[in-house]
């Protein structure tokens, strides 16, 4: 059976739905985002040095993107020429350009919020600067999820009855992947050239401390730090979401191929992302009530947004969409391996095991790599 004969009679009210909720999304980064940019910053010296990095940042992240678009327009040529699949080539250019935009955004709003979180500190503490910062990332988790479901959603709606379906769908994803190499390898390597390059100049040759202002390779080196940390991040952060719900979506037309609740399935991924995007706004500004310590915060937010996640699942699994309900302890099994791993890299990185690292580097760099590597 074709595939375009088991989910043309698709109703396409769930893909609106779905794009609904990106947009929402999309609205939640832009209210992070005016809320950061709205922060005054009243210190000229900071200023200037942030918008240095600025510059530098937006520069680098320009010149890459040439050469990326470079190699998407030679990509897609070939495609849609040498193939003669014009909707697989919009496909691919389609997915490379919404990465391209969420690295965009998300570079921008971290270059704002970098000074912002400094000035934070400095005037009111710990926990003001944490919640800056929390909102300053949260505009790039939001961006990616956003852009990514409405790209998924309008690629999976608008050409879910095509005849080349899978090819569109991995075309997309695999444009997102691109943009995914390059900014994460060129963002990676320019950080550690930019670090490497402040430190040496910095403390062997000019004798000053390391991040001093006094050194221009220091810029380069928080350039660096924005270009790999955020951009290059996102963009990978991006190429997985894309790539785990088209191998899902894959995935569900092989294995339930002639179901009489195939639509069920196929948007069984996205609707997971829609539960997903809802739990995370709750998450995020669940900080606002529950104020804490830093650390318990990011746990808070995490695990709001995670129950809200699970019983939204379970909803749709059993209530709604009917369909398999083994599906719902695979999701729950997903969720507590997050949720373990993160309390396990948060006891190794913060409790005993770093405290004892500390006291163990007193004798020496031996011991030190020793232990550490024994820790990792």
């Amino acid at each position: 059976m074709k595939i375009v004969e088991v989910i043309a009679d698709h109703n396409l009210i769930n893909t609106n739905l779905v794009i609904g909720v990106a947009l929402a999304g999309l609205i939640v980064t832009a209210y992070l985002y005016t809320r950061i940019k709205n922060i005054l910053v009243n210190d000229a010296k900071a200023n200037k040095i942030a918008d240095a990095i600025y510059q530098g940042a937006m520069t680098f992240l320009r010149e890459e993107y040439k050469i990326i678009l470079l190699v998407v327009g030679i990509i897609t040529g070939g495609l849609w020429f040498v193939a003669h699949k014009p909707v697989i080539a919009g496909a691919f250019a389609f997915g490379a350009f919404i990465s391209m935009l969420t690295g965009f955004i998300g570079m921008s709003a971290a270059t704002k919020a970098n000074v912002r979180t400094a000035i934070a500190a400095k005037n009111a503490g710990e926990q003001a600067a944490f919640r800056v910062s929390f909102f300053g990332g949260g505009v790039m988790g939001f961006a990616v999820a956003s852009f990514g479901l409405l790209g998924m959603a309008i690629t999976f709606g608008y050409f879910r009855a095509h005849i080349d379906f899978v090819q569109i769908l991995s075309s997309f994803g695999f444009g997102a992947s691109l943009v995914a190499f390059f900014a994460r390898v060129g963002g990676g390597i320019y950080t550690k050239a930019a670090d490497v390059g402040a430190d040496l100049a910095g403390k062997l040759e000019a004798g000053i401390p390391e991040d001093d202002p006094r050194n221009p390779a220091v810029i380069a080196d928080n350039v660096g730090d924005c270009v790999g940390d955020t951009a290059g991040m996102g963009a990978d952060i991006f190429e997985s979401y894309i790539g785990a719900m088209v191998s899902a979506i894959i995935l569900g037309l092989t294995q339930y191929a002639g179901h009489e609740l195939l639509d069920s399935y196929l948007i069984f991924p996205l609707a997971l992302s829609v539960i997903g995007m809802i739990g995370s706004i709750f998450g995020i500004f669940s900080n606002l009530m529950l104020k804490s310590e830093p650390a318990a915060m990011l746990r808070n937010a995490t695990y709001v947004a995670i129950i809200g996640f699970l019983g939204g699942a379970y909803w749709y699994i059993n209530y709604y969409a009917q369909i398999d309900t083994r599906l719902f302890y695979s999701v729950l099994l997903g969720c507590v391996a997050g949720v373990l791993i993160g309390l396990i890299t948060e006891y190794y990185t913060s409790s005993s095991p770093i405290k004892k690292l500390a006291n163990i580097s007193r004798s020496g760099a031996a011991t030190n790599i020793i232990y550490g590597l024994s820790i990792g």
